[in-house]
């Protein structure tokens, strides 16, 4: 497994507890879920291999 998906993967696990928390406390879970649903994108996007991960920003590659 490629070191960005695994890494991918944790990440999603420990935003769905964050997602969750934020829900029982009764706190906006809007930046948590936000953030789930960008994670989970790069996670897809990542493993049907259609990009290389790079360090460069958007604005560089632009």
């Amino acid at each position: 497994m490629e070191p960005r998906i695994k890494i991918l993967r944790e990440l999603i696990k420990d935003q769905i507890e964050a997602v969750a928390a934020a829900i029982c406390e009764g706190n906006g879970a809007l930046e948590a879920e936000l953030r789930l649903e960008w994670l989970t994108r790069e996670l897809v996007i990542e493993e049907s291999g259609q990009r290389a991960f790079t360090d460069q920003s958007i604005a560089e590659r632009l």
